[in-house]
Order: C-alpha cells, then sequence, then structure tokens
C-alpha cells in the first residue's frame, strides 16, 4: 500500500470502540442463527411510530441484516484505514493532518459502533415480536440511536465547514 505523504502518523490501531463494533456484527449473525428456526415464517418487517409492526414478509428477509452490518462494517472499516480517502468531507493538509486524522477516524468508529448495536436491537426487536415474547418496538430506543447518528454527522460536517472557513481565510 502506497503512503501518501501528506498524511504523516502511524496507522490505525485497534480500539476498544473498534472490537466493541466488530462484535456487534459478529452477534447479528449469531442472533439470526441461534432464533431463525423459531422464527414463524412471517416476521415483522417494518414497524410504524408507534412501534408496532405495520408489515409482515418472510423470515428469510430476516437474513439481509446482518449482511447489511457486515457490508456497513466494511465500509466503516476501509474509511478508517483510509482516511485519505475522505478529502472530500475533512480537508487535510500536512499541518493539520494529524489531528483531523485522529478525528475523522474516531467519528467512523463512533458511527460505526452506534450503526452496528441498532442493527442488534432491530435484528433483537424483530425476533422478540414475531416470537411473541414482546408486542411492540421501543420507539424511544430507535429515537436515541437516530439521535446519536444525526449527532455524529453533525459534528463531523461542523468540522468540515470549520476547516474550510479557515483555509479560505
Amino acid at each position: 500500500m502506497k503512503k501518501n505523504a501528506a498524511l504523516p502518523g502511524p496507522g490505525p490501531k485497534v480500539t476498544f470502540t473498534d472490537r466493541l463494533s466488530i462484535l456487534l456484527a459478529i452477534l447479528q449473525f449469531t442472533l439470526v442463527i441461534l432464533f431463525f428456526m423459531q422464527l414463524p415464517d412471517q416476521v415483522p418487517v417494518r414497524f410504524d411510530s408507534s412501534g408496532n409492526a405495520s408489515a409482515t414478509g418472510s423470515k428469510y428477509t430476516l437474513l439481509l441484516l446482518p449482511f447489511t452490518g457486515a457490508l456497513l462494517y466494511y465500509l466503516f472499516n476501509t474509511m478508517i484505514t483510509n482516511p485519505e480517502k475522505m478529502q472530500q468531507w475533512i480537508r487535510l493538509d500536512p499541518d493539520n493532518s494529524g489531528m483531523k486524522k485522529g478525528q475523522l477516524m474516531n467519528l467512523m468508529r463512533n458511527l460505526n459502533f452506534i450503526i452496528q448495536a441498532m442493527i442488534v436491537y432491530i435484528i433483537w426487536t424483530t425476533i422478540s415480536v414475531a416470537t411473541g415474547v414482546q408486542e411492540t418496538m421501543n420507539t424511544t430506543m430507535m429515537f436515541i440511536f437516530v439521535i446519536m447518528i444525526l449527532s455524529t454527522v453533525s459534528y463531523l460536517v461542523y468540522t468540515s465547514l470549520k476547516a474550510t472557513k479557515k483555509q479560505k481565510a
């Protein structure tokens, strides 16, 4: 792999958040595998704003969620290990690349963790509603996940705009 001279510093370290994210990605597959045979043929595939199942589909559609989680994990991990590919969002130059590279990698790690946790929650809730353990999805939890994602992305945009203003000045 070719090193970019404008982006000095060591490669990304595996952090506690990275380890939690991979465990959550593995947990997604584990939940589906463990409970798949116990699921009825039709499972909830959509929940309304009150948390009630508003549509059902084949239990095989539940298999898409862990693969989606794995794909998102791969994409975020690629962004973490190759932050120079993210330069369209945060401008990195030799003067500030060390700080911003670390900041960007931490934001991507946090976003990856939040999304992996949200997918685990969706899988668990779908299994619980389908098997009759609970009646509805806890919409407060989904609201918390959405707020966490929006705040992380908002901070990323804010940081990018701030860096762009400094470069123009």
